[in-house]
């Protein structure tokens, strides 16, 4: 089992779709009480349908609400990884970032952890950092080689081109 993780905060949660202009930090969706007998697959399972749903606000929430409710369950890790997906889907790639680096953190080991690396480096370029974006995807290509993620980081590289010499 991994260790237990959290999440970033819930402030800065994605706004509605097509809400608050660029910069503007919406109001924070706090992670949903759980009832009693709740499973961790259950809550997970909520959070992915609205993340399917591209309810980004809500999936953040959910995905927060695994984090905080379970933890050491096997789902914490997806969640984390899963929480840096719907801030990139709202094109949030600064809050991307924070939380890809959270699962990287947390749940050393993961088998999320290929995508989180590659996704990082996705919201890395789009942020214009690619220095950062090369490093991120470089990571997933030595370590995880075999992984899908490290044939879409392979295209990642191949896109940001040689890295920028340096006088």
């Amino acid at each position: 089992t991994s260790e237990a993780g959290t999440a970033p905060g819930g402030a800065g949660a994605a706004g509605p779709a097509g809400g608050s202009p660029a910069g503007a930090v919406p109001a924070a969706v706090p992670p949903p009480a759980v009832a009693l007998g709740t499973s961790p697959q259950k809550l997970y399972d909520e959070a992915f349908a609205d993340y399917t749903l591209a309810q980004w606000d809500l999936a953040i929430s959910g995905f927060e609400a695994v984090i905080k409710y379970f933890p050491k369950s096997e789902r914490a890790a997806d969640a984390q990884v899963y929480i840096g997906h719907s801030y990139l889907q709202a094109g949030r790639n600064d809050k991307a970032v924070e939380a890809y680096d959270a699962a990287i953190r947390s749940y050393q080991g993961a088998p999320a952890l290929p995508e989180a690396y590659y996704k990082k480096g996705v919201a890395l370029k789009a942020l214009k950092r690619p220095d950062e974006a090369r490093a991120a995807f470089d990571y997933v290509v030595k370590t995880y080689p075999e992984s899908n993620a490290a044939s879409l980081a392979r295209q990642g590289l191949a896109q940001l081109g040689p890295p920028a010499r340096q006088n």
